[in-house]
This record gives structure tokens, sequence and C-alpha cells, in this order.
């Protein structure tokens, strides 16, 4: 790895920094859901729920997987759900960007809907509210 390798890496990182900035600038919550792990299409589900639309939060969804038409989803590359989870990973800068999933080391809200502790729209409420 060159010199002009680690310009590149480090110019990506300070743009998904910034584009998080203005998420967060822009919206009370940016909600980063890991499609992975049986969560396929939480997004969508989760964006679309009767509590996204009860919130008076700006909620803004971030998914590696195409939800369909909505103002406050948003697509993004696995690149860039790569670099923010390293944010979100070595920062705990905000309890207004979190992330959702079913892996143990983002915590277990999931683990509630599973054993039928909670429905999926209280998991959203949980989230959201």
């Amino acid at each position: 790895m060159g010199a002009s390798d680690d310009v590149a890496i480090h110019t990506e990182e300070i743009e998904i920094t910034d584009k998080l900035k203005r998420y967060l600038s822009d919206y009370d919550l940016v909600v980063l859901v890991m499609e992975d792990d049986g969560v396929n299409g939480i997004a969508d589900r989760m964006s679309h729920s009767k509590a996204a639309s009860q919130t008076q939060k700006r909620v803004l969804f971030l998914s590696s997987q195409d939800a369909g038409q909505s103002e406050n989803y948003s697509k993004i590359s696995n690149d860039e759900v790569s670099a923010l989870l390293e944010i979100y990973r070595m920062y705990d800068f905000s309890d207004h960007f979190c992330v959702l999933s079913r892996s143990k080391r983002y915590g277990g809200l999931f683990n509630y809907v599973d054993t039928g502790q909670l429905t999926e729209e209280e998991l959203f409420e949980a989230v959201l509210f």
C-alpha cells in the first residue's frame, strides 16, 4: 500500500464523516439498518411503519438494500455501511445515530421479537420514540 492509497482511504473517511454530519444535522435520528442475519426488508418495513408515521422525529433510515421510494430512506453502498459501522464502533458520540442489527454486538432488541416479548411494530416504536 503506497502513499496514494493512504490518501485515497483518508479522503473516503472524510467524505463519509461529512455525509454523516449532514445526516445528523438534517435529521433527529439516523438508523443504520443492517440487512443481514434474517433482517432483510426491515428498513423498508420500518420506514413505512405506523411508528415511523407517528413519530415527531425526523428519521433517516440507511441500508444497503433498496427499499423503494421514501423521503426518509436512503440506499447506501456496502463500503459506506462498513465505514459507518467503523465510526459507530469507534465513537459513542450521539444517541442520534444507531445501528439496528441481529448481531449481538449492536444490542439485542431482536431477541425480544424472537421470543415474542415484542412485536416488530413495538421494536420500531422502541427505536423511534
